[in-house]
């Protein structure tokens, strides 16, 4: 397989040439069909099919009203536990397992949790670290508050929760009150359409086969209250998961969350 490519678009301009230079030196070790293009806006992954577009991280992902304090009970928000009798009416500290895209993790943030957005691969940090400057850098309040509550770790998620387990922190001193997870999940044969960025990513990250694992190793985090598992909606239990009940479960249209209590859980409402 090629290495990725990295290309400054346009390929005229001395800063992007640079930019480009710096990442693919940093990102020399990567194979892949894919194309990292940098733009005077924000870094694109593309494919040699052009139809399939570009896959970004989106600054505007999050709603204006959320970005401005509104929403908080939406489902994501209830199933983290956002002004939850076990957080104090706080907004609780949150590891995201798997960042990818950080629209997850952005819009916790604007729901006003700590996040940290672990990502295993090495391209989709260089995205999500380059995404978080500009938006600290906006010239919108909310949006630089929103990127300032989120920390990125580049390292593989059952790397960082057998840390926590073992009663390490996430440097500076930081532990979670709440785990996110939203898995690579298999792509399901009988669906005739699967959306560009799902395809596009499992391209370069593939699938999550120790989800399960993942979702234990989680759960037996000391000081973890809760840990959300999202799930498309109709899809069958987690691979690996067998035997966990999840004690709260919110269904949206595509979308189900399933809360588990953690290994520092009191009553899980809300």
């Amino acid at each position: 397989m090629p290495s990725l490519r990295i290309i400054p678009d346009p390929s005229t301009n001395p800063a992007l040439r640079a930019r480009a230079e710096s990442l693919a030196r940093e990102l020399s070790a990567i194979s892949s069909d894919l194309a990292l293009v940098v733009t005077p806006h924000r870094l694109e992954l593309r494919v040699p099919d052009a139809r399939l577009g570009a896959v970004y991280i989106d600054p505007d992902a999050v709603d204006p009203q959320t970005l401005r304090g509104g929403n908080k009970r939406q489902l994501i928000a209830r199933a983290v536990g956002v002004g939850g009798t076990w957080s104090r009416g706080k907004a609780p500290r949150i590891l995201d397992c798997s960042a990818g895209l950080l629209g997850d993790a952005m819009l916790l943030s604007a729901l006003g949790c700590e996040v940290v957005a672990v990502e295993r691969s090495a391209v989709l940090h260089a995205m999500q670290r380059d995404a978080l400057e500009r938006l600290r850098a906006s010239d919108d309040p909310d949006k630089a508050a929103m990127a300032a509550r989120i920390a990125l770790l580049h390292e593989d998620a059952a790397s960082v929760l057998a840390r926590l387990v073992a009663g390490e922190t996430i440097p500076p001193d930081w532990r979670p009150e709440a785990i996110y997870f939203d898995p690579m999940h298999p792509e399901r044969r009988k669906s005739a359409l699967v959306k560009k960025e799902m395809r596009i990513l499992r391209t370069l990250v593939g699938d999550d086969p120790d989800s399960g694992a993942v979702l234990r190793a989680a759960i037996a985090v000391p000081g973890v209250r809760r840990v959300v598992l999202k799930m498309p909606r109709l899809s069958p239990p987690l691979t690996g998961a067998e035997g966990l009940t999840p004690v709260g479960l919110h269904e949206g249209r595509s979308v189900r969350y399933e809360v588990y209590s953690g290994a520092g859980s009191g009553p899980v409402t809300g």
